[in-house]
């Protein structure tokens, strides 16, 4: 899928992950291609890639903390941690 398909699709799995329709403790981004790569790859080259603006990627960065939970207890591992971090220090020093 394309960048139009993950600007598209990607709110639209946030919106029903919030709302309840689907569990955010399923790791759908490992299952769902297009939202792959916010767990592979540097939050830099996703807002690029994807032309994400600093409202839209702070609303990935809280839905990623969301996934994991406030205290990480939902996290899967030290990886999956490392990438929530690094989408929230992006996000805090958007403009540093």
């Amino acid at each position: 899928m394309g960048e139009s398909g993950t600007r598209y699709y990607l709110p639209a799995f946030m919106i029903a992950a919030l709302e309840g329709h689907i569990d955010p403790c399923i790791p759908f981004f490992k299952i769902t291609r297009m939202a792959g790569s916010l767990r592979a790859r540097a939050p830099d080259r996703v807002i690029a890639t994807y032309g994400f603006d600093q409202s839209q990627s702070g609303a990935i960065a809280a839905f990623l903390r969301f996934v994991v939970g406030e205290q990480s207890e939902r996290a899967e591992g030290q990886a999956e941690l490392q990438r929530v971090w690094a989408w929230e220090d992006y996000v805090n020093n958007w403009n540093a």
